[in-house]
């Protein structure tokens, strides 16, 4: 970090200093670059107010002379702005923060004597959205100098003008149609022309879609200031999920927020935004209507009947109850299915209660639960012992050995270590340890797995010159390996 008072005329073009002559006098009182994330920082001091445009062209300019990304601070004097320019700086703070732009729908007044910047909103819940915007709001006016100005957002109800009563005489009356369907008196825009989208396709912002999808998790938040409830329903609609976000307020009121739970299926109206507190896209759900539950059905003529279902006593493998297994079959229209654990018998006893539940309301209709289990066998060609000899292992003395090698292949890896130790009656009478100089370098992995680095075989004997020394110090004493058939072939 340097601090200093450098003029900041010193680093802008002329043709910037005459289009924004309040730059003349403009310091440059600190500056402080962060190389590994490529942006400066730079502290400004000025008499006047700097105008929005000018700021941005102090940004722009700074960042292509440094070639990184600037961020600058002002702090002025003069406190003296425009509702023109607030609103300029309001644009400038959007383009940083897109979730913002719920800002711009409201109406904009700023009183000068008591430097109060007014948001008026015609919905409650815009109103309810923006309060959570508004302190992070004035951190970036007071970084451009503004300290002073303070930021509220209000409801406004609109009021609809009172009409005369006057008597008509009734026309003959016309076919009812159905009338469009809207969100509210405050959105105009029609339920039947919002844009159906898969959420797969969501990768951006994007207004006035529609979507189906079932509610795998709900959160109810409630903000302190008001207590009103923030509501955030994790959907799924089967190529993606999404987050979608309801505020409690005059059209969406707490029954409507409960009346949606974690299974249903719902279809979503809204417009999808970027959520600066989940830093992530959401959608902010205009309507939620409440869908009945899918029903999977099997069309086939002829039913399959499943031999090979798991259940969650299927460890690893499955994760459905099997009382659930056994009534999606029977809802499906077949005629039986099969419960085949991984050697566990355990799901059979609620199975088969549940077949018979399901049977003793529909006794005519033919329904088996098969009741079976895959077992694990042992490979009766599994080679324990190789050059098998009559001697007890109590009498004999035998080697325990490792290698460590510079991969997992025998043809094209190769030793780096040999290590063992003589027994003899359950007691270790002899030791041996030596490293083996392979061919090519220790890969780093092999390194980060064995702590064997290149430095220590450097001057060690390559397997050629090694191999004598180690089977005339083995002898003829049984061998012994933790993973014997790995180290057999090498």
């Amino acid at each position: 970090m340097i601090r200093m008072s450098l003029p900041l005329k010193q680093i802008l073009p002329e043709e910037l200093l005459r289009n924004y002559p309040e730059l003349e006098d403009v310091l440059v009182s600190r500056v402080q670059l962060f190389n590994a994330a490529g942006r400066v920082e730079v502290d400004l001091q000025s008499r006047a107010f700097i105008s929005c445009q000018a700021y941005r062209e102090i940004i722009a300019c700074l960042q292509e002379t440094l070639q990184a990304e600037a961020v600058v601070r002002v702090t002025t004097e003069s406190h003296d702005i425009s509702l023109g320019e607030i609103q300029k700086y309001l644009d400038c703070c959007v383009e940083i923060h897109p979730e913002y732009s719920l800002l711009k729908n409201a109406t904009m007044t700023y009183d000068g004597s008591d430097h109060q910047v007014h948001f008026l909103f015609t919905a409650s819940e815009e109103r309810e959205r923006a309060t959570m915007y508004l302190s992070e709001l004035r951190r970036f006016f007071a970084s451009i100098g503004m300290p002073q100005l303070g930021f509220v957002a209000e409801f406004k109800d609109e009021v609809t003008p009172e009409i005369d009563t006057v008597q008509v005489k009734m026309a003959p009356e016309k076919p009812k149609q159905e009338a469009p369907r809207y969100r509210s008196k405050f959105h105009r825009q029609k339920l039947e022309d919002y844009q159906e989208v898969e959420l797969r396709e969501v990768q951006q912002e994007i207004r006035n879609i529609t979507f189906t999808g079932k509610v795998f998790a709900k959160d109810d938040f409630a903000v302190r200031k008001t207590g009103m409830i923030i509501q955030s329903l994790s959907v799924f609609d089967g190529t993606d999920a999404l987050v979608v976000k309801r505020f409690e307020g005059r059209n969406c009121t707490k029954e409507d927020l409960d009346a949606v739970d974690t299974g249903d299926r719902v279809q979503v109206y809204g417009s999808v935004r970027y959520d600066s507190y989940a830093k992530d896209l959401v959608c902010e759900a205009e309507e939620i209507t409440k869908l009945d539950a899918e029903k999977d059905t099997d069309p086939a003529e002829e039913k399959r009947v499943e031999l090979h279902a798991h259940t969650n006593m299927s460890e690893m493998d499955g994760v459905c109850e099997p009382a659930a297994v056994v009534k999606y079959a029977w809802n499906l229209g077949h005629e039986g299915i099969v419960i085949n654990d991984h050697a566990d018998v355990q799901a059979f006893v609620k199975a088969f209660n549940q077949a018979e539940s399901l049977k003793s309301k529909n006794k005519e209709r033919p329904f088996k639960v098969g009741l079976a289990c895959e077992m694990n066998m042992v490979d009766e060609h599994l080679t324990i012992v190789r050059n098998v000899i009559d001697e007890k292992i109590d009498d004999a003395s035998y080697v325990c050995f490792d290698l460590e090698t510079t991969g997992l292949s025998c043809y094209y890896d190769h030793i780096i270590e040999f290590g063992a130790v003589r027994m003899k009656n359950q007691t270790v009478i002899d030791r041996k340890q030596m490293f083996i100089k392979p061919p090519v370098p220790i890969p780093a992995a092999i390194t980060n797995k064995t702590n064997i680095t290149n430095d220590m075989v450097r001057n060690a004997r390559p397997i050629a010159e090694a191999i004598d020394e180690i089977l005339d110090w083995i002898g003829d004493d049984v061998l012994v390996a933790h993973n014997a058939t790995f180290d057999y072939y090498f």
